[in-house]
């Protein structure tokens, strides 16, 4: 209860489709769409009042705040691996056929942008999503965190063809090494998990992306990051996985955990992040490079 009113914390389902304009494409995994089947959970803190003039138990909402998770702990896993590979509801990431996965989309250390969206896109749809959001879906064969967002990522470039850089005790915490099991299974490293960590890496170790940080040119099998203070600490990564575009304008669709977002288009986040943020927010990009 405040002052005025209550407050509540609601878990909000979003699942919408949206079907482009003329002039508009979507397109998703390099394929143009008909249409984007968008879905999100959100954690939303309501005020709520009773309207001025009127008594009873009618409230209103006077203020809707969205949680972004910015606090949580992307470090420290709070499972380890097990030895599982993928859901047993579904095994593969598509039935593309596997002349799509040809060089033209694997670049030269081996990363396959094609495979990466597949991953993300899978582990995102209605089959790998939890009613609770405080809990997300994960893929067993990799460590469980509290916040997923960057862990998710690093399965998503794992799974297509990025490989890890094994660690020991001392370089567990460095930026030039990435692996989900370090040395004596102290964990996996602080790039895997870590929003920050992980940007350093994929921009300076990997080999596998160049630097743009004007969100809206990041295409499929990149990833974009988030700063959600303007603080200079990256908070939250997402892959993207297509793009709407307009003759003078690109939207990047993304999928990501914490809280799970499947085809969701960036402008959501940025709203959300503006509305919570005041505008202090600042995006990095890395764009999947040949």
């Amino acid at each position: 209860m405040t002052q005025n009113g209550y407050e509540a914390t609601v878990d909000i389902e979003t699942n919408l489709q949206m079907t482009p304009s003329k002039g508009t494409t979507i397109t998703i995994a390099g394929k143009k769409q008909g249409s984007l089947n968008s879905s999100a959970t959100f954690r939303h803190i309501l005020n709520l009042e009773q309207p001025a003039g009127q008594s009873g138990t009618n409230l209103a909402v006077v203020k809707d705040q969205v949680q972004l998770d910015d606090n949580a702990d992307q470090i420290n896993p709070v499972s380890v691996p097990h030895q599982l590979s993928y859901s047993s509801k579904k095994t593969q990431a598509s039935t593309r056929d596997i002349a799509d996965y040809d060089s033209w989309s694997t670049n030269h250390v081996g990363l396959n942008w094609l495979s990466t969206v597949d991953y993300a896109e899978l582990w995102t749809d209605s089959n790998h999503v939890y009613k609770n959001p405080d809990q997300d879906f994960m893929n067993l064969k990799y460590p469980v965190f509290k916040d997923n967002c960057t862990n998710f990522v690093s399965q998503a470039l794992h799974e297509g063809g990025l490989k890890t850089k094994n660690a020991t005790v001392i370089s567990r915490k460095h930026d030039d090494v990435w692996s989900y099991e370090a040395f004596a299974q102290l964990g996996p490293t602080y790039t895997w998990g870590g929003a920050e960590n992980n940007y350093r890496y994929m921009k300076n170790y990997s080999g596998a992306f160049s630097s743009d940080n004007d969100p809206t040119h990041i295409g499929p099998g990149g990833i974009i990051y988030a700063d959600w203070t303007g603080n200079g600490s990256k908070d939250h990564a997402a892959i993207v996985v297509g793009n709407i575009s307009t003759k003078s304008a690109s939207i990047p669709v993304i999928c990501q955990k914490t809280h799970n977002e499947h085809e969701q288009p960036l402008t959501t986040l940025e709203n959300y992040a503006k509305d919570k943020y005041h505008g202090a927010t600042k995006w990095y990009g890395l764009q999947w490079a040949k």
